[in-house]
This record gives C-alpha cells, structure tokens and sequence, in this order.
C-alpha cells in the first residue's frame, strides 16, 4: 500500500509540474499546481518524518519552478529573470546557479538583439555600426554585437536582394503576359514602374512579338497565313511585305529544285499541287519550271524549226507545195521572216532557172 501511495503521489506531482510549465504566465495556475503537488507528496509520506518530507517538498518545489523558467526562455528571458527574482527562495541553493547561468545567456543575447535592433535604425552602413561597437564597446558585448549587428546587415541584404528579385519577376510576368503594347503601357505605369525601365519592357515587348512573327512566318504554308501573323501580333505592314517575299522566294527555290528533278512539266505542278499549292503558287511554279528549262526548250524548238523549213523546201521541190495556203499549213514552227523566205522559195520553184539554182544550192 505504501508503494502504491508513493506512485500516485509521484504521478500527481509530475503532471503538476507539466501542467505549471504549460501555464507558465498564469500565476495562479503555477501556484494551484505547486499547492496541489505539494498536497499529493505530504499524503503519500505520512508518518515518513519532517526531515524526509521537507526534502521531498523542496526537490519538487524546485523542479516545478525550475520547468517554468526553462519555458519562459524559450520567448521570454527577460520573463524568466522576474520569476526567477520572485521564487528563488523555494529554489535549493544547488539548482540557482544553472538557473542563473541559463538566465544570463539568455538575457544576454535579448539585449544583446534589442542593441542590434537599435544600431540598425541608427545606422544606415554595417561598417559605421561596426565603428560605433568597438568604440562603445568591449569583451564579450563587443563580440556579441558585433556578431548580430553583422547577422542583421546580412539578413538585410538578402532581404533587399529578395524584394528586388520578386519586382523583377513581376515586370517580366507583366511584360511576358500582356496582351499588346497598350495593355503592357498600363499595366507597367499602375505597377510604378520606372520610365526608363518601362521602355525597356515595351521595346522587349515589340522584339518579342517581331520573333513571335517571323517564327510563324518562317513555316506559314500561305501567304494569307502570313497576313494573319501579322494582325495578331500586330506587327508594321512593310514587315509582312517583307515576309510574305521571303516566303515567296523560298518557294520559288524549292519550286526550282523541284523543276530540275522533273521528267516533265505537267508530272512537275502535280506535285506541286499535291503539296497544297494554291492556285497563285501553281502559276509561280509553271514560270518557275518553263524558266528553268528555256534553254532546253529553245534547243528543240530550233531544231524543230529547221527540220520543218527543210520539210518545206522538199515538199516544194518534190510538187507536193504548190501555193501559198499549203506552205501556210505547213509551217507552224516557222517566223513571219522565214515564211517570207519560203514563199519567195515557192514563187521561185515555178521558174525553171531559178529552181535549178535552188537545187543546186540544196545538193550542195
């Protein structure tokens, strides 16, 4: 039975003390649990004697205080140095100085903080605040403001630079999210943004939209594509002239090599059309294909030419031309100068003379 007394008394006790921790600014609370811990130890040691209980009393009355300081320094040192002023004497001799100890680092480093604080709002340099410590200063408050005087110029400039980076993502969200140059102009100056600043963001704004452009430009598959490029992004005409030439030009080079490649003009604009050609781009390429091979073409048309005045000249040598409407039907190849020469030809056949000369001219 005694154990069991001496267990309960020890459970109450230490939720006593946790509940004082807990409730370490409420002085009534703290109190109502040192009373109520102090209550459960005298019944459990009943008949124990004065000495064993008075121990017993001041071992718990110095843990339950010592648990509310140790909660007071985590936010509050300052809090703790008055409670402490105001319990010390419940408080063994042995237990005040850690107590003390923890107590005057942590005051230390408050004021400390406070001083730092202060030397900031004076201060606008680290190195005049610095100059200030260690004319002010020695020893270990020296160091200790010189170290957090040092943190908080940091702290600060990582602040500064923070603060600048996240205006600086918003102007490039505005710019990179507006709509078109009059919608960024105002949204740029209800942001307060810089005038010189603000005309970087536009003129960035301008060169994005021109890229934007010549991309599309770049794979239109029309002109009429191109022309729409140029309304949504809302770019000069004399830029989407200058598109729709280039695109022109490509596909003139691609029509060419295309042109070289082929058996023949009609097997050429099939292909042509079966790349979605449109009916303007059909007739570039036909002038495309005939340009490339007009040399080709001049040679057989001469030659053809020669062959028929030759065939002609036979016809009417040999009877089978025998007027000017047979050698009109004859010769489709011939030019109005040659026709000339092949009438004289004719009227000079129905001369016997002059036919032995142009026979003779043939043989030879």
């Amino acid at each position: 039975h005694q154990i069991w007394r001496k267990a309960t008394a020890q459970s109450v006790a230490d939720l006593s003390v946790e509940s004082a921790a807990a409730n370490y600014r409420d002085g009534s609370m703290i109190q109502a649990s040192l009373d109520e811990g102090l209550q459960a130890l005298e019944a459990s040691m009943a008949g124990m004697g004065n000495e064993a209980v008075a121990a017993a009393k001041i071992n718990f009355t110095t843990k339950l205080h010592t648990q509310v300081i140790n909660r007071y320094l985590v936010d509050d040192p300052f809090g703790a140095e008055r409670y402490y002023s105001l319990v010390k004497e419940q408080i063994s001799g042995v237990a005040r100085s850690p107590i003390e100890n923890a107590i005057a680092t942590g005051t230390r480093v408050e004021r400390t903080q406070q001083r730092a604080d202060e030397l900031m709002g004076k201060f606008s340099s680290e190195s005049s605040a610095l100059k200030w410590i260690r004319e002010s200063y020695s020893g270990q408050d020296e160091a200790d403001l010189v170290t957090a005087v040092k943190t908080r110029f940091s702290e600060k400039k990582i602040a500064i630079a923070e603060a600048k980076q996240a205006r600086e993502e918003r102007f490039w969200d505005a710019v990179e999210g507006a709509e078109n140059l009059s919608s960024l102009d105002a949204t740029l100056t209800k942001m307060g943004i810089s005038p010189e600043k603000k005309r970087k963001g536009l003129r960035y704004f301008q060169s994005a939209m021109m890229q934007d452009f010549s991309m599309g430009a770049d794979y239109a598959s029309t002109e009429e594509e191109i022309v729409g490029l140029g309304e949504k992004f809302k770019v000069p005409d004399v830029v989407v002239r200058r598109a729709i030439n280039e695109h022109r030009a490509v596909f003139e080079g691609k029509a060419e090599d295309m042109a070289l490649a082929a058996q023949s003009e009609d097997d050429f604009l099939e292909a042509i059309k079966n790349q979605g050609a449109t009916e303007a781009q059909l007739r570039s390429a036909q002038s495309v294909f005939r340009k490339v091979h007009k040399p080709v073409y001049d040679e057989a048309r001469k030659r053809a030419e020669v062959q028929e005045e030759w065939s002609i000249r036979d016809a009417i040598d040999t009877g089978r031309i025998t007027n000017r409407e047979e050698l009109l039907n004859a010769a489709a190849l011939q030019s109005k100068e040659k026709i000339d020469s092949l009438k004289k030809y004719l009227e000079d056949s129905k001369d016997p003379a002059q036919s032995y000369v142009n026979a003779e001219v043939k043989r030879r």
